[in-house]
Protein backbone atom coordinates (compact mmCIF):
# COMPACT_ATOMS: atom_id res chain seq x y z
CA UNK A 1 0.00 0.00 0.00
CA UNK A 2 1.37 3.44 -0.96
CA UNK A 3 1.76 6.60 1.10
CA UNK A 4 -1.26 8.81 1.73
CA UNK A 5 -2.14 12.01 3.59
CA UNK A 6 -4.61 12.15 6.44
CA UNK A 7 -6.68 15.28 7.01
CA UNK A 8 -8.19 15.69 10.48
CA UNK A 9 -11.34 17.76 10.98
CA UNK A 10 -12.80 18.79 14.30
CA UNK A 11 -16.40 19.91 14.37
CA UNK A 12 -17.92 22.01 17.11
CA UNK A 13 -21.49 22.73 18.12
CA UNK A 14 -22.18 26.29 16.99
CA UNK A 15 -24.70 27.97 19.27
CA UNK A 16 -25.96 31.11 17.53
CA UNK A 17 -27.10 33.98 19.74
CA UNK A 18 -30.34 35.88 19.24
CA UNK A 19 -30.18 39.14 17.27
CA UNK A 20 -31.52 42.15 19.17
CA UNK A 21 -31.18 44.78 16.45
CA UNK A 22 -29.62 45.50 13.05
CA UNK A 23 -28.65 48.73 11.30
CA UNK A 24 -27.29 49.23 7.76
CA UNK A 25 -24.76 51.90 6.80
CA UNK A 26 -25.14 52.66 3.10
CA UNK A 27 -22.03 54.85 3.06
CA UNK A 28 -19.74 52.08 4.36
CA UNK A 29 -21.77 49.17 2.98
CA UNK A 30 -21.69 47.60 6.45
CA UNK A 31 -24.28 46.08 8.75
CA UNK A 32 -24.05 46.32 12.54
CA UNK A 33 -25.74 43.47 14.44
CA UNK A 34 -26.23 43.36 18.20
CA UNK A 35 -26.56 39.97 19.85
CA UNK A 36 -28.26 38.84 23.05
CA UNK A 37 -24.93 38.80 24.94
CA UNK A 38 -24.48 42.56 24.17
CA UNK A 39 -21.77 41.90 21.59
CA UNK A 40 -21.82 43.87 18.34
CA UNK A 41 -20.76 42.40 15.01
CA UNK A 42 -19.79 44.48 11.97
CA UNK A 43 -20.51 42.67 8.70
CA UNK A 44 -19.17 43.72 5.30
CA UNK A 45 -21.71 43.12 2.55
CA UNK A 46 -19.76 44.32 -0.50
CA UNK A 47 -19.24 41.25 -2.67
CA UNK A 48 -19.82 38.56 -0.10
CA UNK A 49 -21.08 38.69 3.47
CA UNK A 50 -18.34 38.28 6.06
CA UNK A 51 -17.87 39.30 9.67
CA UNK A 52 -15.29 42.06 9.64
CA UNK A 53 -15.19 43.01 13.34
CA UNK A 54 -16.70 42.06 16.69
CA UNK A 55 -17.03 44.23 19.78
CA UNK A 56 -17.31 41.90 22.79
CA UNK A 57 -20.29 42.26 25.09
CA UNK A 58 -20.43 42.28 28.87
CA UNK A 59 -22.92 41.08 31.45
CA UNK A 60 -23.30 44.58 32.90
CA UNK A 61 -24.86 46.10 29.77
CA UNK A 62 -27.46 45.40 27.14
CA UNK A 63 -27.79 46.62 23.57
CA UNK A 64 -31.44 47.27 22.71
CA UNK A 65 -30.88 49.74 19.86
CA UNK A 66 -28.05 50.39 17.43
CA UNK A 67 -27.54 53.22 14.95
CA UNK A 68 -24.92 54.31 12.41
CA UNK A 69 -24.37 58.05 12.10
CA UNK A 70 -22.01 58.59 9.22
CA UNK A 71 -18.85 56.66 10.09
CA UNK A 72 -19.76 56.46 13.78
CA UNK A 73 -21.63 53.66 15.57
CA UNK A 74 -23.90 54.23 18.57
CA UNK A 75 -25.92 51.91 20.79
CA UNK A 76 -28.38 52.31 23.64
CA UNK A 77 -29.63 49.93 26.27
CA UNK A 78 -31.43 49.28 29.51
CA UNK A 79 -28.73 51.02 31.55
CA UNK A 80 -29.94 54.36 30.12
CA UNK A 81 -26.70 55.23 28.34
CA UNK A 82 -25.95 56.03 24.72
CA UNK A 83 -22.56 54.57 23.81
CA UNK A 84 -20.31 55.51 20.90
CA UNK A 85 -17.81 52.84 19.83
CA UNK A 86 -14.21 53.10 18.71
CA UNK A 87 -14.23 50.88 15.62
CA UNK A 88 -10.44 50.61 15.52
CA UNK A 89 -9.93 49.56 19.15
CA UNK A 90 -13.26 47.66 19.21
CA UNK A 91 -14.44 49.02 22.55
CA UNK A 92 -16.72 51.78 23.88
CA UNK A 93 -15.34 55.25 23.23
CA UNK A 94 -17.83 57.67 24.82
CA UNK A 95 -20.80 57.23 27.14
CA UNK A 96 -23.67 59.72 27.51
CA UNK A 97 -26.45 59.19 30.08
CA UNK A 98 -30.04 59.76 28.95
CA UNK A 99 -31.17 60.77 32.47
CA UNK A 100 -34.52 59.15 31.68
CA UNK A 101 -34.12 55.43 32.38
CA UNK A 102 -33.84 52.57 29.89
CA UNK A 103 -33.53 53.31 26.17
CA UNK A 104 -35.41 51.01 23.80
CA UNK A 105 -35.11 52.91 20.49
CA UNK A 106 -32.45 54.98 18.78
CA UNK A 107 -32.53 56.70 15.38
CA UNK A 108 -30.91 59.58 13.51
CA UNK A 109 -32.71 62.64 12.16
CA UNK A 110 -33.02 63.29 8.43
CA UNK A 111 -30.04 65.67 8.43
CA UNK A 112 -27.99 62.98 10.20
CA UNK A 113 -26.73 65.53 12.75
CA UNK A 114 -28.73 64.39 15.81
CA UNK A 115 -29.80 61.17 17.51
CA UNK A 116 -33.27 60.69 18.97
Amino acid sequence: MGEFRVHHIRFFNYQPLAIHCIDYNKELNRVAVSRSDASIEIWSIGDDWYQEKMIPGSESRSVEAICWQGLRLFSAGLDGNVTEYDLKKLKPKELAPSNAGPIWCLCKCATQQLLA
